[in-house]
């Protein structure tokens, strides 16, 4: 009998560690999922993307296609300078924000659009919000280079 009481016990305890440590990593993650909720919604750029009733994830998402598009055909220096200077466009390319959803790296952006939920229509204003707000943050010859790059 004490055997089992033991035994009993010892399972108990050792349920409530399990229990305990599940909540802890729920907690863990919903924390994590705040601050990352959090800095999205304190982007300049995600902010005024929103505005045309697009999620913080399509904004992100819409925004990295589109600055990795222009990447491809900016000189590196004006591109890492212009990522410097306005910290918001770097913040939507971060791995964290970039959704893993976007197709491959050889689908067209409006393709890409397409699997993060919006169509064609919407990358011209995409195009809008980020040179209006790279005009806010850098030099006008950085801002003509990235829209003559998003062209």
């Amino acid at each position: 009998m004490k055997k089992i009481v033991v035994t009993g016990f010892l399972a108990l305890s050792l349920a409530v560690q399990v229990s305990a440590l599940d909540v802890g990593s729920a907690l863990n993650a919903a924390v994590q999922g705040a601050t990352k909720t959090t800095t999205m919604q304190s982007n300049e750029l995600i902010t005024s993307l929103a505005s045309l009733g697009v999620t913080p994830t399509q904004a992100a998402g819409g925004s990295a296609v589109l600055l990795s598009n222009a990447r491809q055909k900016m000189e590196l220096a004006d591109y890492n300078k212009l990522l410097k200077d306005a910290p918001a466009l770097d913040q939507v390319l971060d791995k964290g924000y970039a959704t893993s959803t976007i197709a491959s790296k050889t689908a067209t952006t409006q393709e890409q659009f397409r699997v993060l939920g919006m169509d064609a229509s919407m990358i011209a204003p995409f195009k809008g919000a980020i040179l209006n707000y790279a005009k806010t943050k850098t030099s006008p010859a950085l801002v003509d280079a990235l829209a003559a790059a998003m062209q």
